[in-house]
């Protein structure tokens, strides 16, 4: 049977934590707890297949993005075979590819360079050479948007030109169709009827292509967004994509706030925020197809709803028994009922704390201070809920003292006493196109110069920045790195105590493989000292 479309949503990437390539590892696989336990029972060697790694963990969450455009496509009478990561469904998408399909369309909302992406679509090439490819996605649109700048010097240096599309012809993407656009699922549905009917895409509007080593863009036009354009269908989707146990959900999408390190393309029209009741219909849908976990993928949950307490409550008496992981401001939380948090469902808080420096933070324009940071964190603890923390060393204005003064707050705040458990990703400063920190007028406050992950400013340097990520790591004593991959079944086994006791011994071990060689008998002895002995054999 034909198919209309192979979207490909993303493509096992690496995260730009600068703390996450620290983690443990063995044998080349990251230290989660199934891996560890595989390789305790085989002596100090991993031995495929690692029972638990495709199951149970947030890591194992399908991508949004290729949810909801093939749920669109489908919606609209086309075919669609969603490839949630292209390089662990390759099988899959070989199939797809026999089945001729009009096009392959490409997310980009896992790309973060040129480079990345044109690696992308030559090993797709691989498999199918004659495919019309399109990609389209946030990537696209910011180089589309830094592209339209080009004539200022800061948005035509080289290594602006090398890292985004629409420039250099060189290493350029062997791509057809390029949907430039915020929300290009109405034109990809286009798109799709004019190949259908052998008509050339070039008129479609929104869109870019090359042609004699010139990129060429149509005229644009305003698009419209609705909520339900937003929603899933989950009965279009086979039993392969709930195998996970794991499900993503958008209660709202944007953000209406303008951090100065963000250069995420926001748009006031496409910030909106669905009912209670819209979201209780999408988790009764996942929980009919056997869901445990259920990752809400908002930038700030529910926008940091003011009645926030209500809406807990109404998740509260569903009672659906689905545990559920959101990312959230943390001043949005200064007034919730944290215990009503957890009987809701909620097994982790995702803050974007920055820094533990009020200077900081105000460079950051993040309108946040750290008393209510520690107060926040410390409440979700009390009531068993895990805490994840996010912090970016070397913001315009940093110096070793605040650096020093986020370190000193990140080990205030593990609180070791308390049933939840407080990990963190730290990220060295990234300047990046489009954020308003790039701009003019904040470099010449800042002496700032450079771009991506090469910069200065007057107190401090891409590489001294990297030096305070490693210091930090090094230093913290009862916190560690967050490890998705984690089998949450596996950890729900354990007693508080003993999970605390085993991310302990992770992060030791962890620290030493950063200084030193790590043997494996070295390994299994650490772990086997705070697993129990009756999970070695699960």
């Amino acid at each position: 049977m034909s198919l209309d479309a192979i979207i490909i949503s993303n493509f096992d990437t690496e995260s730009l934590s600068g703390s996450n390539p620290q983690r443990l590892s063995l044998n080349g696989r990251v230290a989660d707890i199934q891996t560890i336990l595989n390789y305790i029972r085989n002596d100090g060697k991993i031995v495929n297949p690692v029972v638990g790694s495709d199951r149970d963990n947030w890591a194992g969450t399908p991508t949004l993005n290729g949810l909801i455009l093939a749920n669109f496509l489908t919606k609209k009478g086309f075919s669609a075979e969603l490839i949630n990561d292209f390089y662990r469904d390759k099988d899959k998408f070989i199939n797809a590819v026999h089945r001729n399909p009009t096009l392959i369309a490409v997310s980009t909302s896992f790309i973060y360079s040129k480079d990345h992406l044109t690696r992308v679509i030559r090993d797709i090439r691989q498999h199918a050479p004659d495919s019309f490819i399109v990609a389209g996605g946030p990537f696209v649109y910011q180089s589309y948007l830094i592209h339209k700048r080009s004539d200022e010097p800061l948005y035509s240096s080289k290594e602006i030109q090398q890292s985004y599309l629409f420039f250099e012809d060189s290493n350029r993407p062997s791509i057809d169709l390029y949907i430039v656009s915020h929300h290009g699922e109405n034109i990809l549905c286009n798109l799709l009827e004019i190949l259908r009917n052998g008509q050339s895409p070039k008129s479609i509007p929104n869109t870019a292509w090359y042609e004699s080593s010139s990129v060429h863009f149509t005229n644009r036009i305003d698009e419209k967004v609705s909520i339900e354009d937003c929603s899933l269908n989950l009965d279009e989707f086979d039993d392969s994509l709930f195998s996970s146990n794991v499900m993503p959900i958008q209660a709202s999408n944007g953000c209406p706030y303008h951090c100065a390190f963000c250069n995420f393309t926001s748009d006031r029209r496409f910030v909106f925020s669905k009912s209670i009741d819209e979201i209780i219909l999408e988790l009764k849908a996942v929980a009919r197809r056997g869901i445990r976990y259920v990752w809400f993928v908002d930038d700030n949950f529910m926008l940091g709803s003011g009645d926030l307490n209500k809406n807990l409550n109404r998740l509260a008496n569903e009672n659906l028994g689905i545990k559920w992981m959101i990312f959230i401001r943390a001043d949005a939380l200064k007034n919730i009922d944290f215990q009503l948090l957890r009987s809701a469902g909620c097994v982790e808080v995702r803050l974007g704390l920055e820094s533990a420096d009020p200077g900081i933070l105000h460079n950051m324009q993040k309108r946040a201070d750290p008393d209510t940071y520690r107060i926040v964190v410390e409440n979700i603890l009390k009531v068993g809920i895990n805490c994840s923390c996010y912090f970016i060393f070397g913001f315009p204005g940093e110096t070793l003292e605040t650096a020093q003064r986020t370190r000193d707050f990140i080990k205030s705040i593990e609180y070791p006493e308390l049933e939840g458990i407080m990990q963190w990703s730290l990220y060295p400063f990234m300047l990046a196109p489009l954020s308003p920190i790039f701009e003019e007028d904040q470099r010449k406050r800042y002496g700032l110069r450079g771009t991506l992950t090469r910069w200065s400013h007057t107190t401090m340097n891409s590489e001294q920045a990297q030096q305070e990520v490693i210091k930090t790591i090094l230093s913290t004593e009862r916190s560690g790195a967050i490890y998705r991959s984690d089998n949450m079944l596996l950890l729900d086994t354990m007693t508080s105590e003993q999970k605390k006791a085993f991310f302990n011994a992770r992060n030791i071990l962890s620290k030493k493989s950063m200084t030193g060689e790590l043997s494996s008998s070295e390994i299994v002895k650490g772990f086997c000292e705070v697993i129990p002995s009756s999970m070695w054999n699960v």
